[in-house]
């Protein structure tokens, strides 16, 4: 073989690898952005899951505020029945009777919170499980992630029901004025 033949050949051989090497690095840096845009979706996903738990949170609370507001209504209400009609029953009897009707009204606005809560909580869980293939093909998932990326989906979103209860106790707690104990 000729010196120009080596040499040529040579030449060849570092154009290969040179090309290998760019198939490579561009590869990594294609699957890079890939892998970058997955988690930012997944970061999107997960902001409004926790949006739609504060919007719950607030709504709970609202609810919890309003139902104050309403029992200090009545509160005033009966004490102004019970001043213009001079009625023989006492006031400490209307307050026992008041009381009575706010425990039983708080108890039904709360057992009735939860069920819904409870209700949609499970049915979002267990939507969002079944659909976790189709909502991630929707975004555009790569096949190469599609696998971890439903589990993970499938993790999370088996946890609404719990953030749900844990949110839901502790707002309960907190309108009843006793949240440390």
């Amino acid at each position: 073989m000729s010196r120009y033949q080596k040499r040529q050949q040579k030449i060849w051989l570092n154009l290969i690898k040179m090309n290998l090497l760019s198939l490579i690095i561009g590869g990594s840096i294609f699957y890079y952005y890939e892998t970058q845009t997955v988690i930012e979706t997944l970061n999107k996903k997960i902001n409004q899951q926790n949006q739609t738990i504060n919007q719950q949170h607030h709504a709970q609370t609202s609810l919890i505020n309003a139902n104050h507001s309403l029992q200090e209504q009545l509160e005033l209400a009966l004490q102004t029945k019970a001043t213009l009609e001079n009625e023989a029953t006492s006031q400490e009897d209307q307050l026992v009777a008041l009381n009575e009707q706010n425990e039983q009204l708080n108890q039904n606005i709360s057992s009735t919170t939860f069920l819904a809560g409870s209700g949609f909580s499970l049915l979002f869980s267990l939507l969002t499980i079944l659909l976790a293939e189709p909502l991630l093909r929707l975004i555009r998932v790569p096949e190469e992630v599609m696998g971890e990326a439903g589990v993970y989906l499938r993790i999370i979103f088996l946890g609404i029901l719990f953030t749900f209860i844990y949110n839901f106790l502790a707002n309960t707690l907190r309108a009843l004025g006793d949240s440390r104990t």
